[in-house]
């Protein structure tokens, strides 16, 4: 209950803060130059159209950022960092504030659940903690593995009745995407044989859609399309696929290292959008972190008690 009290209490107090822009979050882990952008997050709007660097470009604190993530107070994003280990936080203007959480060997995706932990793929040497999902509470904190069974771990996502999908980047491995309960209980494979797999996401049909990066599959590399029980249903054309996400418009977003590409919903071929946003043949775009619009009634009850809470702190300062 303490737990719960306080991520309501930050969520309240940041109103009254820069809140997050909804949108499209995308990191660029290439390496910056003359002529590349790299280091950097870039911001889309919710059609899909480029608006800004939100985090650099070069920006000095990124080495290899993976996926991006609200905070809890939504004031800002957490990014997880492959190389340097880390996940990173950064306000609502895309400014560095600190290390959020340390010590992850090969940290890769990042997500949000709804009982208000975060979750994390780490896929770390044997020495270094092994392959797992760990879990955080708000504040950056480590409260342990939520599971080590799975291999190489690399996207994340919960389904909207709570269970989990977990990715897989081990290319030799069947056991590529699986399943869990939303405590984590293991259900079982959703996939298999679809090798390196990375971003997952729930589309609004209930369909699964999982951006694969590895050619050794039966289907190949792409962004493919499945039914809610793992039966596939369409394959989009996008080699080295890594992240995917599915707009207001039903139509997808997805990633592969240098390219950015629209997909009309069950039409194979996409439209290239990375050039333009200062994408070069250099750049390596990432999994993608879509922030959603706030509901009314979510920032109705959010306002009401920021009201509250400044009515507090005013009998506070009277006294």
């Amino acid at each position: 209950m303490r737990f719960f009290t306080l991520c309501l209490i930050a969520m309240v107090a940041g109103v009254a803060s820069a809140q997050l822009a909804p949108g499209i979050y995308i990191p660029d882990s290439s390496a910056f130059s003359a002529t590349n952008p790299g280091k950097r997050t870039l911001f889309y709007n919710q059609t899909g159209v480029f608006q800004s660097n939100f985090i650099g470009p070069n920006n000095t604190n990124l080495n290899t950022p993976v996926q991006a993530v609200a905070t809890a107070d939504g004031n800002g994003l957490l990014i997880t960092d492959q190389i340097a280990d880390n996940i990173q936080r950064y306000d609502a203007s895309g400014a560095f504030q600190g290390v959020w959480a340390s010590g992850l060997d090969n940290v890769r995706g990042i997500t949000r659940a709804a009982d208000g932990f975060y979750y994390a793929a780490v896929a770390g040497s044997t020495a270094n903690g092994g392959s797992r999902i760990e879990k955080f509470d708000f504040s950056g904190n480590s409260l342990g593995a939520a599971t080590t069974n799975v291999v190489s771990p690399w996207g994340i996502t919960q389904l909207r009745n709570g269970d989990f999908l977990v990715s897989s980047s081990n290319a030799t491995s069947t056991a590529t995407v699986r399943r869990f309960s939303s405590n984590w209980i293991f259900l079982g494979d959703f996939v298999t044989d679809y090798r390196f797999t990375q971003q997952i996401v729930e589309a609004r049909n209930g369909n699964i859609i999982i951006a694969v990066f590895s050619l050794n599959g039966p289907g190949g590399t792409g962004v493919f399309e499945f039914s809610p029980t793992g039966i596939p249903l369409f394959k989009y054309d996008m080699d080295g696929a890594r992240g995917v996400t599915e707009l207001a418009d039903g139509r997808l977003l997805a990633t592969a290292g240098t390219n950015i590409r629209l997909f009309d919903r069950f039409v194979a071929t996409g439209v290239d959008v990375a050039g333009l946003n200062g994408g070069t043949a250099s750049s390596s775009f990432r999994m993608i972190y879509n922030h959603p619009v706030p509901e009314p009634g979510i920032l109705a009850a959010l306002g009401l008690g920021a009201a509250a809470l400044a009515r507090r702190r005013a009998k506070k300062s009277s006294k």
